[in-house]
């Protein structure tokens, strides 16, 4: 069984805008083996496009997000991490009729406290860390707190849509 086989793909892409809307995050709905299951609906900053796009640096989103989605698989919760530039991520486990399907979650927002690392951002793109610094400097921390928020809007979403 897929995630496309219990709900169709643009059901999947609206969790994915909601989370972006609602929170400012990349939304994402990623299949058991990791890979995201619907078009891009937003960009939490302008960072990750870049990182994303190239295939060089996108090892930093996917490594991490292969290690929670497997923790995630296995402890049934959701999942907190960090990619290896600083932006805070979030997974929860999808099952559905005991199967574990992927995970929906986000990430590209920056935990109130935390810092980027602009210096390894800098290198990964080869760009002046003076320019991502700037890049950087807009964006606006989520507090702990909403990021909670986040967790449980999409925990309520899933329950609601797989009636689980």
């Amino acid at each position: 069984m897929k995630l496309e086989d219990v709900l169709a793909v643009e059901k999947w892409q609206d969790l994915a805008k909601e989370l972006h809307e609602r929170y400012g995050m990349n939304g994402a709905v990623s299949n058991r083996e990791g890979f995201i299951i619907h078009s891009n609906v937003g960009w939490a900053n302008e960072v990750c496009p870049l990182i994303k796009g190239n295939p060089q640096s996108r090892v930093v989103c996917a490594s991490v997000q292969q290690n929670m989605i497997k923790e995630a698989k296995e402890t049934k919760s959701p999942v907190i991490g960090e990619c290896d530039i600083g932006f805070t991520k979030f997974v929860l486990p999808i099952f559905y009729q005991g199967e574990f399907l992927g995970v929906a979650g986000g990430c590209g927002v920056l935990l109130e406290g935390n810092e980027l690392d602009t210096f390894y951002i800098a290198k990964l793109l080869g760009k002046d860390e003076k320019e991502v610094q700037a890049m950087v400097s807009e964006i606006k921390p989520i507090s702990q707190n909403r990021l909670q928020e986040a967790i449980e809007f999409t925990k309520t979403w899933l329950k609601n849509a797989l009636r689980i």
